[in-house]
């Protein structure tokens, strides 16, 4: 088995455990995490297109609990935005594994894996499957 494809059966795997671990959950938290102060400020820089900065700004926000989730999701969009396949890929995993549960964070995370796939040409198809995943539980 070649390295990619390696790669490729652990991030499905990690994919379909995320998606199948949420029907567990006892009680479904409510919206999203509230951003904090470092998030706001990745996500100017990320608009701005400053991705070196944002990308710095997100990398702290995740080593906080409370802000890890959205840390991760603005990590997976600057990785997205400057096409860096590796680094998108390890975002998406790891904002799945902090995803709090709510539809709003699912909704979210299904909208970050649609902006994943377009980052390449042609989209990334194991993006779009898992942002259907993600919107069918949002819904």
């Amino acid at each position: 088995m070649s390295r990619k494809s390696s790669e490729r059966s652990v991030f499905a795997a990690i994919v379909a455990a995320a998606l199948l671990s949420g029907g567990c959950a006892q009680s479904k938290p409510q919206g999203l995490p509230e951003p904090s102060g470092l998030v706001l400020q990745g996500e100017t820089a990320l608009g701005e297109r400053r991705y070196e900065e944002a990308a710095a700004l997100f990398a702290a926000a995740v080593t906080d609990p409370d802000s890890a989730f959205l840390g991760w999701i603005g990590l997976a969009r600057t990785a997205a935005s400057r096409r860096e396949a590796r680094a998108l890929e390890g975002a998406t995993t790891q904002a799945m594994a902090t995803d709090p549960g709510s539809a709003a964070s699912r909704d979210l995370l299904g909208r970050t894996m649609l902006e994943a796939a377009r980052a390449f040409t042609p989209p990334d198809r194991r993006y779009l499957t898992v942002a259907f995943g993600y919107f069918r539980r949002a819904a």
